[in-house]
């Protein structure tokens, strides 16, 4: 669907009043200019900042998720006005605060005044309304929920039972004060996330994405799987820069889905290698989406730590998808595309310097330590320059209003979810029921780690069902994370438990919103969709328990135990890959499978015996696949299928 910007310059006939885009346009350029701008010449105070930044997403966000109407396109309904006053209200709230935010800190700290309340209490229920809209039911029931529990928390039963909380207060920490929708992950968010969004906005409208997937498809394009190979790569580049495995999804599966079924890909496993790849993004340093950026302020560590923390479930999460995705092709026995279809490679290779010197230059300026929010300034500087020295890629003024407009929309869920999960902070925080709620979990695991461990994994996929992954490691991060700390576990395996576990409710069924948006562009149904989706990534199902015992998965430890476990376990997850697809040489038996199944689970695991053990049962699988086994058994294996 075109932007408003893009229906007013097509000059297309609308049923709304031209106006509305306008306004629309003019809003979401104003938002993404104010992240960049206050990134680059300094922040406000940390209250005035979050709230300009808030306010103005929440009044883009009335627009683009109208009340009534399936779009901002639709005629205009009575609910039309509804939305015109929420919009108002923000820039009024906004200003308000943003006015007498010393007022509140110094003056009426404690006293807040009835008008501050009343301020305070529409805020959050026009917050929780687009939220519902925008994030879907599930997370505002959350945040409902623990908000009443709050309020009435003398008749809730059990370790939900405590003091009741007075509305004042609850304005007050919430929406007065740094401890609920103005906590962290909004400042995070007004800080840099929009300014890395807008990042990713400027590589899509620039063209320079599109030069990313030509040459991923110049250079696998003649192999077996290229297709779904460009798929890999092109949705994890792009998957990195956004906070939304869904939002990556729609980007770039309407090119490689389609891409992928033309050379022989049945819909739903094209479907699903999109879903994993995009899901992936969000873990593939250096940027990580939104929540590695979380996990950095909420552990006081520097960014280039999670980054490393990363490296070794990503390379495995998408070794194994690369074998499969091969594998399958062998199988199935896929042809490649023809000639025409794949773009000379010279040309290619001429402008690839355009997509990776970006990503290089965000991984300079990490390591060189330079504050993250100047780092997105930079990224944001190195795209506008590099597109110049291209034609295709080159700035027109419209083009660039477009990125702008496009980065505000992109933004809008990421702040939303980060909004909503700051009340559920500020609601623990007020309640003191984190250490309640993490005594329960230690109480109801019986201190056993493992025990915690799976009750965090099964709470982690079921949050995740329909919220943003930032928003289910907040969550956790308040409810499970201290009980977990508490039980002895390292609080960055703690974290990253959490952080992988959210993520992987993106692919896993039943509700895996990300594998529905693949599977509507495929064609194909969303629960064989998301079934495969998981089965492509389920090595990541098991790494994270790992993480508390063997700190050398997060990079932490002797390099030689670093990049041993690299290679064993990426050979694990090609492992599983072949149990799974059913193929290695030829087609596996049902024993081999299994052979190869439990090798490459032994192979994950860092202990020595099971590495050693993972090796025979996996080289045994090669020989009998070779026939040096059947020969010796005096057995000839059939050649083909």
């Amino acid at each position: 669907m075109p932007s408003p910007l893009e229906a007013l310059l097509s000059n297309e006939r609308l049923s709304i009043p031209r106006i509305i885009p306008y306004t629309m346009a003019a809003m979401a350029i104003f938002v993404s200019l104010y992240h960049l701008l206050t990134a680059w010449f300094g922040l406000l105070p940390p209250c005035p900042q979050r709230v300009i930044s808030l306010s103005g997403i929440m009044a883009l966000g009335f627009f683009f998720y109208p009340l009534g109407r399936k779009s901002w396109r639709d005629k205009l309904n009575r609910f039309f006005f509804v939305d015109l006053a929420c919009i108002v209200f923000c820039i009024v709230a906004a200003v308000y605060v943003s006015l007498n935010w010393y007022a509140f800190v110094w003056e009426r700290s404690g006293q807040p005044s009835v008008f501050d309340i009343a301020i305070g209490t529409i805020f959050i229920i026009t917050l929780l309304e687009l939220g519902r809209r925008c994030l879907g039911p599930p997370m505002i029931l959350v945040v409902i929920f623990f908000l009443s529990q709050n309020l009435f928390a003398p008749y809730f039963p059990g370790w939900l039972r405590g003091p009741s909380i007075s509305w004042k207060m609850v304005i007050e920490v919430n929406f007065l004060a740094d401890h609920g929708i103005f906590g962290i992950p909004m400042g995070v968010v007004a800080s840099f996330v929009m300014v890395f969004v807008l990042f990713a906005a400027m590589m899509m409208k620039s063209g320079i994405s599109d030069s990313m997937n030509k040459l991923a498809l110049a250079l696998t394009g003649r192999y077996t799987g290229g297709p779904a190979k460009v798929s890999v790569v092109a949705s994890g580049v792009i998957g990195m820069t956004q906070g939304v495995a869904a939002s990556n999804v729609v980007t770039t599966g309407s090119f490689t889905i389609p891409l992928m079924k033309s050379v022989g890909y049945k819909p739903h496993f094209a479907a699903a290698v999109e879903t994993v790849a995009s899901t992936g993004g969000q873990l593939a340093p250096p940027i990580m989406g939104v929540t590695a950026f979380l996990i950095a302020e909420f552990l006081g560590v520097p960014y280039l730590t999670v980054c490393l923390a990363a490296v070794i479930p990503t390379m495995v999460y998408y070794t194994t998808v690369f074998i499969t995705v091969h594998l399958e092709a062998k199988r199935t026995g896929l042809k490649t595309l023809k000639p025409e279809e794949v773009p000379p490679l010279r040309p290619a290779l001429a402008k690839g310097w355009m997509v990776t010197l970006p990503i290089v230059l965000l991984i300079i300026l990490i390591v060189i330590g330079l504050g993250i929010t100047t780092v997105a300034c930079y990224a944001v500087f190195a795209i506008f320059v590099i597109a110049w020295f291209s034609k295709e890629t080159r700035w027109t003024p419209t083009k660039l209003l477009l990125a702008f407009e496009e980065a505000a929309r992109m933004g809008i869920v990421v702040a939303l979810a980060c909004a909503c999960a700051g009340l559920i902070i500020g609601t623990f925080y007020v309640s003191g029921l984190g250490h309640v709620f993490a005594m329960t979990i230690v109480e109801g695991s019986g201190g056993n780690l493992l025990v915690a461990l799976l009750i965090t994994a099964v709470f982690s996929l079921i949050l995740g069902m329909e919220m943003p992954t930032a928003a289910v490691y907040i969550t956790l991060m308040i409810i499970v994370i201290p009980a977990l700390i508490k039980m002895g576990c390292n609080p960055f395996a703690a974290h990253f438990f959490c952080f992988y576990m959210g993520n992987m409710s993106c692919v896993t069924p039943p509700v895996a919103v990300p594998a529905f948006a693949a599977a509507s562009i495929a064609g194909s149904s969303p629960m064989r969709t998301a079934a495969t989706a998981a089965r492509i990534a389920f090595p990541l199902y098991i790494i994270p328990f790992f993480l508390p015992y063997f700190p050398a998965m997060l990079w932490q430890g002797p390099p030689w135990q670093i990049i041993t476990i690299l290679v064993f376990a990426a050979l694990g997850g090609a492992s599983i890959a072949c149990a799974f697809e059913g193929w290695l040489l030829y087609r596996l038996s049902w024993v081999e499978r299994a052979m190869a199944f439990t090798g490459g689970i032994l192979l994950i695991v860092p202990i020595v015996y099971f590495t050693i053990l993972g090796l025979v049962l996996v080289g045994l699988v090669v020989l009998l696949q070779r026939g040096i086994v059947a020969q010796v058994l005096r057995r000839r294996r059939p050649q083909g299928m």
